[in-house]
């Protein structure tokens, strides 16, 4: 759900499709099957002011979650990255705002983050996590299983449900493979929170894009400015 009203939510989905979307909803809302529904809202440049609309949208609505997953560079995103994505700073504080709610919302509402879930996996593990450590695989419509929900390129595929014998080999053939490229450079050195990145995020993936230095080093200040907040409230650094 990409946002609270129709002109937010056309803007990314496309004219007319507002009030087919939030014709279905509503016979989810306020109802015994209510708390099984979730909502899942990407942070854009064209809804960054709705976060907290859609939080309480779900919970008039007596839905079960709502999730912020974490923008991607990949497909259009990676070609369209500026005008889609909103600014580093932005983000920052609405991921800050958000993260600080969470902490002390005591609703019925679940209420996550992929980029909270990553922040903590780093500092539990100090540094040491890789994505393929617990992997969430994706099943295609044609039966093909990808290492990652945001991968999708078939040369990207690890196996198939329709090959005999596929879930004793599946794990080994995704431990074998090397999704992320490890950035290093002078910065990353003099970077007071390095142990605890390896700098294998998704805007380093290859599986999802092959070079975007933009999403990289955009994703790379927001999740330093996370770590050094984490740090030094664990008392870290």
């Amino acid at each position: 759900m990409d946002g609270t009203d129709e002109e937010t939510y056309e803007k990314v989905r496309g004219k007319n499709t507002w009030k087919q979307f939030i014709g279905m909803l509503n016979g989810f809302m306020n109802n015994t099957t209510s708390t099984q529904v979730g909502l899942s809202m990407t942070i854009l440049k064209f809804n960054q002011h709705q976060v907290f609309e859609m939080i309480n949208f779900a919970e008039k609505a007596k839905f079960g979650f709502v999730h912020f997953p974490v923008l991607l560079c990949v497909g259009a995103t990676n070609k369209r990255w500026s005008e889609v994505a909103p600014c580093a700073n932005e983000q920052l504080k609405i991921e800050t705002d958000l993260f600080s709610f969470i902490s002390e919302y005591t609703g019925d509402l679940n209420i996550s983050s992929n980029r909270l879930e990553q922040i903590i996996t780093a500092i539990e593990s100090n540094g040491v996590n890789n994505c393929r450590q617990s992997p969430t695989l994706k099943v295609a419509a044609n039966g093909e299983i990808y290492p990652c929900p945001a991968a999708s390129a078939s040369s990207k595929s690890i196996g198939s449900i329709y090959t005999p014998g596929i879930a004793e080999g599946i794990f080994e053939t995704l431990n074998g493979s090397e999704n992320n490229r490890t950035i290093y450079n002078n910065q990353c050195d003099q970077c007071d929170v390095n142990q605890l990145c390896s700098s294998q995020f998704c805007a380093n993936c290859n599986m999802l894009n092959p070079d975007n230095d933009e999403a990289f080093l955009y994703t790379c200040k927001i999740l330093k400015k996370h770590y050094q907040d984490a740090a030094r409230e664990l008392a870290l650094i």
